[in-house]
């Protein structure tokens, strides 16, 4: 009887394991969206900078949907700071503002790798031991 609940806790401890790998995952994923996100905004800052006052262009709303506008202030960008309010920086504030916040992501996604390797390490290491168990039982 001793070994069966043995077993049983080792089988939930794999499982609870392979949860936490899955959700490791899943969480890289979505912050290497995020990232490429941030990469694409500080390129298009970039290119915003030499668009000339005035010209033409289109804004994507979402989904495909698109709205012409025209540059206004092309060395100026307006950043959500939350509650609603906006305050005007220079895109070069802007860019420096997007690339701290991508090497903060990056950072991150290391640290959570690594997390991930050493769940996926024991996981391992349970599923070995899960089956020497089961073999003696």
């Amino acid at each position: 009887m001793i070994m069966n609940e043995e077993l049983q806790n080792k089988y939930m401890q794999l499982q609870m394991l392979e949860q936490q790998t899955s959700q490791m995952q899943q969480h890289i994923e979505q912050m290497d969206q995020q990232a490429a996100e941030l990469v694409q905004v500080a390129e298009n800052l970039r290119e915003i900078q030499d668009v000339k006052e005035g010209t033409a262009i289109l804004v994507p709303m979402a989904g495909g949907v698109f709205v012409r506008a025209k540059i206004d202030e092309p060395e100026h960008v307006l950043i959500n700071v939350g509650a609603s309010s906006t305050v005007q920086k220079p895109i070069h504030a802007a860019v420096s503002l997007v690339e701290n916040q991508l090497n903060e992501l990056v950072e991150y996604r290391e640290k959570t790798a690594e997390q991930l390797m050493a769940a996926v390490t024991k996981a391992h290491q349970a599923h070995t031991e899960l089956k020497a168990m089961a073999e003696k039982a």
